[in-house]
């Protein structure tokens, strides 16, 4: 379930910004190197919560949250280019109210995480999480 949740958000980011690089966050971060001058976001499974033991789930898994590293060279607009205020704008609007597989996902918070000098690149983290809905709250 992780996985297939983990693919379609990345696919779907990947359609809505072509000219960045959409990839799962890798095994070494620290490592990681912008391929696209345009930026890059990379996606992270943080959790997954599991139903209430008082009134257990047959699906297990009632919550996903999942963190996605927003990283530009640039914060705020430039010529044609968003920056990653309007990304995070942009994003917030965009993943809200997204539904997958059983789930409907909203941004829970964004914020700055860190400024790479050397690379000259700006990074920010959106939190994004998913809620198993019902068949009453889909049917609605």
């Amino acid at each position: 379930m992780i996985v297939e949740h983990a693919k379609y958000l990345t696919e779907l980011l990947q359609d809505a910004y072509p000219a960045l690089a959409v990839e799962r966050t890798p095994s070494r971060p620290e490592q990681y190197t912008l391929r696209s001058q345009q930026g890059a976001m990379l996606l992270f499974f943080r959790e997954a919560r599991y139903s209430d033991p008082a009134r257990p789930s047959p699906h297990g898994i009632d919550e996903l949250q999942f963190e996605l590293t927003i990283l530009k060279k640039n914060l705020q607009r430039t010529g044609a280019a968003d920056g990653i205020e309007e990304m995070i704008d942009d994003l917030g609007k965009a993943l809200s109210g997204i539904r997958f597989s059983g789930f409907v996902y909203y941004p829970a918070g964004a914020g700055f995480s860190d400024y790479d000098a050397s690379a000259g690149v700006w990074s920010y983290d959106m939190s994004l999480v998913g809620y198993r809905v019902t068949e009453l709250e889909v049917a609605a």
